[in-house]
């Protein structure tokens, strides 16, 4: 698993944070755009896209405020989409109760081979305060990987496969994906912690 080194902002600096990207070969399938990969990211943005003043985008990645979209929220934290100033797909978690922000971010070419993921909360050790979420293209079905989503979105447009578990869930499981237009596989590898 390639564990990338990716920022946290938070009330608790003791908090854990481990995220995916892995990366791949790019071949003639990538030149799928990031909208077709994220429909979410044609639609214009609105208040609701706005994240707190607590979540420091330039921080957790050089995120442009004016890419983050809303993807929606659980009962633990809220969740966007945005695109880093060099045009990396970023994944970006905020948690209201500990104040703790975290993202991450990954090539295009590498979002559409494996998506992205990310873990954050407070202690390994208190998973009722972690969060788990992992960003997919939008062509690969959540099902695939052993999981669904129940996220509350204030905006009535889909457009955004955003997949989120109790953390550490044992419901999601690493696999490979023949896309139907038969585009390049794409990998799925759920984030296990206990693996390091």
């Amino acid at each position: 698993m390639d564990k990338k080194s990716i920022s946290i902002v938070g009330a608790l600096c003791t908090g854990i944070v481990f995220s995916l990207s892995f990366p791949v070969v790019s071949t003639a399938e990538s030149a799928v755009t990031i909208e077709d990969m994220i429909p979410l990211l044609t639609q214009p943005q609105t208040k609701i896209d706005t994240v707190p003043e607590s979540v420091d985008l330039e921080a957790l990645g050089n995120i442009s405020s004016a890419s983050v979209r809303l993807a929606g929220e659980d009962a633990l934290a809220q969740y966007w989409i945005g695109l880093t100033e060099a045009s990396e797909v970023c994944l970006i978690m905020h948690i209201p109760t500990s104040g703790i922000s975290a993202s991450t971010c990954g090539l295009a070419t590498d979002f559409y081979s494996s998506g992205l993921g990310l873990v954050a909360g407070e202690s390994r050790d208190d998973p009722s305060s972690s969060a788990e979420a992992y960003l997919l293209p939008f062509d690969i079905d959540s099902s695939e990987v052993g999981a669904s989503t129940s996220l509350s979105r204030d905006r009535g447009v889909e457009g955004v496969n955003l997949v989120t578990v109790p953390y550490q869930a044992n419901g999601l499981f690493s696999v490979d994906v023949e896309r139907a237009n038969g585009g390049a596989e794409f990998h799925f590898d759920p984030i296990r912690l206990d693996e390091e």
